[in-house]
């Protein structure tokens, strides 16, 4: 017996996108009387992927949308079938994708309940036996004889899951579902995971929480365009797709500020050249109707951060650094105005979208105002307490009149805390000692 419990090989799945909407025998029969046949683009969502999850195992799929995620979850349960390739799964298969399709809502809940528990090929007397628990899981007591209706979304997502529990399958499939109900409720959900976890199930979880996938599953697989990565620690999936994510954005906003360069550029060399008004030519106005000067406060197009830097302790520009160094962050602007007390801020984020450390020139009680023209603000970190991995600065500068942003960079930069001697885990490094004491 395979050690295995999915092994895909070769898997290819094309969509067939059509360029113009023709469902009805009608249109299609114009379509062919006219010759203005229907065309088709080919979208390839998965392209030649290959890899294994051995019994037991909980393997965290990441990417970002349109990556082929939840095509995948389809294509091992079934639901899909592949264009190319094979899927070959031993054990049965839970699918926790799209919960509650089937569901009718003119039925009461208890009604819905058998009837969705069919669909899972589960039968009556394992329902009736699980029925009261499934009922306390949940939290519905109260609500079972109510048409489906009548019911919140957050209570049809609460029932669909707790009847999908009710079956004991040896593989999970997982997407995007345990995030259903209030915050109590999602505990009880990933709880009801791990304990599916311990008793040794299979588990594939999709999910846009990162740290829920970093908490469950030692090892993940990126998928990136339909393509995917090998299977490998869950930690180093996250840095490389965060910091891919963040190269990305970087090369965005390249892209944006050279091309608002370049029409600003444009629109500076076709603007026609005022003519003058020879001196005889001149008019003057009488006194009454002369403009006054306007003042302008500041404003969004006050001030722009044109530059960001960092450097270590070594003096030299980097983006790799160690825990405890010391760090400078260098904010390069440009003052259209003179403006009364803008504030700079800063924020670090982990690889998963973990708020680290957010701080700004106010929290530091600094209050400068700044003269039109060019200039930096520096801020110095004198120990960088950040554990190992792959970290986002942004940075932005907002009018402390009015709390409006001047301008406001999100993941400008990406940079690494490179391996150390420390052997703590987590994000930060707490200072502190341990000691033993006999009582």
């Amino acid at each position: 017996m395979s050690e295995n419990a999915i092994e895909v090989k070769g898997l290819t799945k094309e969509f067939r996108i059509p360029h113009r909407k023709v469902d009805t025998v009608f249109e299609q029969l114009v379509s062919a009387l006219t010759g203005n046949r229907q065309t088709y683009e080919r979208f390839l969502a998965l392209k030649d992927i290959s890899f294994t999850v051995e019994k037991g195992e909980s393997i965290g799929i990441i990417g970002g949308n349109g990556s082929g995620k939840s095509t995948l979850l389809k294509l091992i349960a079934r639901i899909l079938t592949p264009t190319s390739g094979s899927v070959r799964v031993e054990g049965s298969v839970m699918p926790f994708i799209e919960l509650g399709v089937g569901f009718q809502y003119d039925l009461s809940a208890r009604e819905n309940v058998y009837l969705y528990g069919s669909f899972l090929s589960l039968k009556n007397e394992v329902i009736e036996r699980r029925y009261k628990e499934l009922v306390e899981f949940a939290e519905l007591e109260n609500f079972m004889d109510m048409k489906l209706k009548d019911f919140s979304s957050g209570m049809v997502a609460r029932l669909a899951f707790s009847t999908a529990i009710m079956a004991d399958p040896d593989i999970l499939l997982i997407d995007e579902v345990l995030a259903v109900g209030d915050i109590e409720f999602r505990k009880k959900c990933i709880e009801k995971m791990n304990e599916y976890k311990r008793s040794g199930k299979t588990i594939l979880l999709v999910s846009h929480d990162l740290s829920m996938v970093k908490e469950m599953c030692p090892q993940s697989i990126l998928l990136d365009g339909g393509k995917a990565s090998e299977k490998r620690d869950t930690e180093e999936i996250l840095t490389s797709y965060f910091c891919a994510l963040v190269q990305k954005k970087e090369t965005e906003l390249s892209e944006a500020n050279a091309k608002k360069n370049e029409d600003e550029l444009g629109e500076k060399n076709a603007k026609p050249a005022e003519k003058m008004p020879a001196p005889s030519e001149a008019k003057a106005e009488p006194a009454e109707k002369i403009t006054p000067q306007v003042i302008v406060e500041p404003g969004p197009e006050g001030l722009k951060i044109t530059d960001v830097r960092m450097s270590g302790k070594k003096g030299g520009m980097g983006q790799v650094f160690e825990t405890g160094e010391s760090v400078t962050i260098i904010l390069q602007y440009t003052a259209s105005m003179d403006l009364k007390n803008p504030r700079f801020g800063t924020e670090i984020r982990s690889s998963d979208g973990t708020l680290c450390a957010g701080t700004s020139t106010r929290a530091y009680g600094l209050k400068k105002d700044i003269r039109k023209g060019e200039g930096e603000v520096i801020y110095r970190i004198d120990k960088l307490m950040l554990l190992p991995g792959c970290y986002t600065l942004s940075v932005s500068v907002y009018d402390s009149l009015r709390n409006l942003p001047f301008d406001s960079l999100n993941n400008i930069t990406t940079f690494q805390v490179s391996e150390s001697k420390v052997k703590d885990r987590g994000i930060v490094l707490l200072e502190g000692n341990w000691s033993f004491k006999e009582i």
